[in-house]
């Protein structure tokens, strides 16, 4: 059965979906260190992608200055780096930025090399604990309000959810100026304040992330 986007939201609100949300937060603050004022770093937080789950589960680093990005992964305790795999390279036309992406087993710690550095700690995506229940996160119509984000994620823990779903209208007219600055600034705040490098994250696009003149590359 095909159905509206709005009607889905509707749908999910008299299911107790988003009724019930409340159980994937938890009471204490979590600060995060985002900040609008801050200019953007050079190596965005990254994000999962589920592709061939369990086989595969593919990782997106938004970067404008890399030469060359890594992942390095280790053994099922993340105490040594045990391969390593290049990452590949997609440019973002109209925009300094490229997108690198590489697969990491999903049962291995992992760490981003970028230009030889590490880029951050070692990493996990984080299975559920309980295979027989999915705890889903979901945030919709949004509109490029970095702030609501901040909000939302405040009280956002890795271990609290398993997935994160972005229901559309994430962006607002996603739009060329200064690079597509404020696409790539919603996209680092979703990815750190959902700990997207930990838990995949899902997105379902909506009709204000289909306009703008940066749209087309939102893919």
């Amino acid at each position: 059965m095909a159905l509206e986007r709005r009607d889905f939201l509707r749908l999910l609100a008299l299911s107790g979906f988003l009724g019930s949300a409340r159980s994937a937060l938890n009471a204490e603050s979590v600060p995060t260190t985002v900040s609008d004022k801050d200019p953007l770093p050079d190596v965005l937080a990254p994000y999962l992608q589920l592709v061939g789950n369990p086989a595969t589960t593919w990782i997106c680093i938004p970067a404008r200055k890399a030469l060359h990005v890594a992942i390095a992964t280790g053994n099922k305790t993340g105490e040594s780096v045990s391969a390593s795999t290049d990452a590949k390279a997609r440019p973002v036309r109209g925009t300094p930025w490229t997108i690198w992406f590489a697969p990491v087993p999903t049962d291995q710690a992992y760490q981003i090399i970028v230009d030889g550095v590490p880029h951050g700690g070692q990493r996990k995506r984080r299975n559920p604990a309980d295979a027989s229940v999915a705890r889903v996160a979901f945030l919709n119509d949004v509109h490029d309000r970095t702030g609501t984000i901040q909000l939302i994620g405040r009280n956002l823990r890795p271990e609290n959810h398993d997935l994160v779903v972005l229901l559309g209208d994430i962006f607002n007219d996603p739009s060329v100026k200064d690079g597509a600055e404020r696409t790539f600034r919603t996209l680092h705040t979703l990815a750190t304040v959902t700990h997207a490098d930990e838990v995949p994250m899902l997105y379902l696009p909506g009709n204000h992330d289909y306009r703008g003149n940066f749209a087309d590359r939102v893919d």
